[in-house]
């Protein structure tokens, strides 16, 4: 019954359940709530709330499957920041073992999260591959959060090398959020297994002591030393877009892609006070002007 009704109010009254969603989220995650107001946007939450059911949304597809998305990050900023494909699969007999190497990746290329990591061969045998395929397969991501992006993108899962670093457990998330096409903040992300933490930068990689959803990392998140690099690879890929965040990962040295995010947290992550969420609400503001 739950499903049918969020169902009907997705399609009937959006509105509606994005401000539920985003007071239900913000009263048992944040340390402030607010009914957001979709009509009258201010905060950024707002924004995203308000932008993320648009019909434009729709042809940003190809930008959030995350098999598809390869050749256009190709065509944009070159397959250097690639991390390759092992195989893809949307049907039919279902990868094996043997075509695969270890550690490696799971994805879904139609949906956010859902991924396993097989440490060795051993670890994929005892993963029940079908029952997985079956599960997400059936998973529509937009009936789920209301982001319009996904409402078209096929199922399908992708397998990847799984990428370390010497003497890390898991590499850090540089997000960079893009407004008007131009970076203006870098959120780190820090242990995500164990322990999530995040903490926001601005440019100059000043620490802007600010978070959302997860808690403050409370130390300093050295400085990339191709930080430059990593800037001008999501200004190139935020050009066409209002707003979406860049997820860049930095192993020693090398940029990866990640993918492409246009409504962070789905407009429903609180931030760590109500005055940062109004701060990238501006700047949300101000790109829309300038479109």
């Amino acid at each position: 019954m739950k499903v049918l009704i969020y169902r009907v109010l997705l399609h009937v009254a959006p509105h509606i359940l994005f401000r539920f969603q985003h007071y239900l989220m913000h009263s048992r995650f944040g340390n402030h709530r607010y009914m957001a107001k979709i009509r009258n946007p201010k905060t950024f939450n707002e924004f995203t709330l308000t932008h993320k059911n648009a019909l434009l949304r729709e042809s940003y597809g190809v930008w959030v499957d995350k098999y598809l998305v390869k050749n256009k990050i190709s065509e944009k900023v070159g397959a250097e920041v690639l991390i390759p494909t092992m195989k893809h699969f949307n049907g039919g007999k279902l990868p094996e073992a043997d075509e695969l190497s270890f550690p490696c990746i799971l994805k879904p290329t139609h949906l956010s999260g859902y991924t396993r990591i097989f440490k060795t061969i051993e670890d994929f045998q005892a993963f029940d591959l079908q029952v997985y395929w079956e599960h997400v397969s059936k998973i529509n991501f937009y009936h789920l959060t209301g982001e319009r992006q996904y409402k078209a993108v096929q199922p399908a899962i992708l397998f990847e090398p799984f990428i370390q670093e010497a003497g890390q457990e898991e590499l850090k998330d540089y997000k960079i959020f893009c407004f008007g096409g131009k970076p203006k903040f870098i959120q780190v992300d820090l242990d995500r297994k164990f322990n999530h933490t995040r903490t926001f930068y601005d440019l100059e990689w000043n620490n802007q002591r600010f978070s959302s959803m997860y808690p403050i990392y409370e130390g300093e998140v050295e400085k990339p030393k191709n930080l430059d690099k990593m800037l001008r690879i999501a200004e190139e890929l935020a050009k066409p877009f209002t707003f979406v965040r860049v997820d860049l990962y930095n192993v020693s040295g090398k940029v990866l892609f990640g993918e492409l995010t246009f409504d962070h947290g789905s407009g429903n992550e609180p931030f760590t006070a109500y005055e940062h969420d109004l701060r990238l609400g501006t700047l949300y503001a101000q790109a829309l002007t300038h479109e």
